[in-house]
């Protein structure tokens, strides 16, 4: 059975994923690293999900959420809409963040059909988050895309054709 983030485990873990999340971006401070992963997300998610994700990646690199960034608060402008585009351009990896409601999303598929053009579907994939006993349901262009699951006691990176898994660390460095 497919092992999911969960809202509990990320609830549970919100001081941890807090202080990860600060060293993050200390570092990235620090050493001015390019942005290696993109988190798309609905807009209206809860703000301490989005923060506990990102900090659920705190080893992998800089992480880009939009809504921490101050320069892109009009991302719906002509000029917001090329920065955005090319954030998603340079970042390395495309991490959809795939919850009950993401599909409502607008953005989502705006972000993804960037990526997907930019990157090649290699270079994305899903964090499906459930609630605890809940199930996640591929749909709609979430087919085509690899998702990270815990297998074999860690993150992995599970390909659309399930023949192959990697780890989320190893596949965030690839190139």
């Amino acid at each position: 059975m497919a092992q999911y983030l969960t809202y509990e485990y990320l609830q549970d873990h919100r001081s941890d994923l807090a202080e990860q999340n600060r060293l993050n971006e200390v570092r990235n401070i620090m050493y001015r690293q390019v942005v290696k992963v993109f988190l798309s997300h609905r807009q209206s998610e809860d703000y301490s999900v989005m923060e506990s994700v990102k900090g659920f990646f705190y080893e992998q690199g800089a992480v880009y959420i939009d809504w921490r960034d101050s320069n892109m608060l009009d991302s719906m402008s002509f000029e917001g809409g090329k920065k955005f585009t090319k954030l998603i351009k340079d970042s390395q990896k495309f991490i959809v963040v795939a919850t009950p409601d993401s599909l409502k999303s607008v953005s989502i598929s705006w972000e993804t059909g960037i990526a997907d053009s930019a990157k090649g579907y290699q270079n994305i994939t899903l964090l499906p988050i459930v609630h605890q006993y809940g199930t996640w349901d591929k749909r709609d262009y979430y087919n085509f895309y690899s998702r990270i699951e815990y297998l074999d006691n860690q993150w992995q990176v599970i390909q659309a054709d399930n023949k192959s898994a990697v780890p989320v660390k190893d596949w965030i460095r690839a190139k």
